[in-house]
């Protein structure tokens, strides 16, 4: 709230200059007014066009409010850009990114993002990879690309990206359905052993966690022959002991 009421403070005392709407558009929106940060943007967009993260945080909010072409020709005004000014450790971007190219992969992300949600698949996934070109650590881009294989049917790939963004990122909030996800890749490609294995490292830590109940008693319950298989899956998980 100090930082709204320095900037608002500011724009009153030189309401012309876009670097300060910008600034205050910033403050707003990560203070949660959302509708008061959207209108900032608009003004010093008018003004300002170039600067990398009014386009970027315009398009966030954008985002959103669900008005995803707009929030995509914002992305694209960033990602096309000749020259992004970024200083590390200087307001705003080099406060929140270590390096330019952690901005740009995060630019790149929400392009695949918005690309996906407007059905244009391929853009999207070419977005993703350039994503993770830029930060190879960019873990929702490994596993939204991940996605996207599973949607093409290319369930190694989507093995591939879904096994690098948990050997990545082995603390985050999202290994759990990292390893669902990675289970239904092994379903998908006939590797019933290690689809099991994917899903009972989820129950040995949340044992009521339904979808991976639901995942093996699907399994099981299919078919006689299948259920053989299943079965020996599971004892195949569990000579191999605990997943780490």
């Amino acid at each position: 709230d100090s930082a709204v009421a320095k900037f608002e403070f500011a724009h009153s005392t030189n309401p012309d200059e876009p670097a300060i709407a910008c600034g205050f558009g910033h403050a707003l929106l990560h203070a949660g007014r959302t509708d008061r940060a959207r209108q900032m943007y608009a003004e010093a967009i008018g003004k300002a066009r170039h600067h990398a993260d009014l386009n970027f945080n315009y398009a966030l909010l954008l985002i959103s409010q669900q008005e995803l072409p707009a929030a995509r020709e914002m992305l694209q005004a960033v990602a096309s850009a000749s020259r992004v000014d970024f200083f590390p450790g200087r307001f705003y971007l080099g406060l929140i990114y270590p390096s330019l190219n952690h901005f740009l992969a995060d630019v790149f992300l929400h392009l695949g993002l918005v690309e996906h949600e407007l059905l244009r698949i391929s853009e999207a996934a070419q977005c993703l990879i350039t994503a993770i070109e830029r930060n190879p650590r960019q873990a929702g881009a490994l596993i939204a690309l991940g996605d996207i294989r599973m949607e093409q049917r290319d369930y190694e790939d989507a093995i591939h990206r879904y096994a690098t963004a948990l050997e990545q990122n082995p603390l985050s909030d999202e290994v759990p359905e990292l390893h669902m996800k990675l289970g239904m890749a092994f379903e998908r490609t006939g590797d019933l052993a290690d689809a099991v294995k994917e899903w009972r490292w989820v129950l040995q830590r949340d044992p009521h966690n339904i979808s991976a109940l639901e995942n093996l008693s699907r399994l099981v319950g299919e078919s006689t022959t299948r259920s053989a298989a299943v079965a020996a899956a599971v004892s195949a998980a569990q000579a191999d002991g605990p997943s780490t």
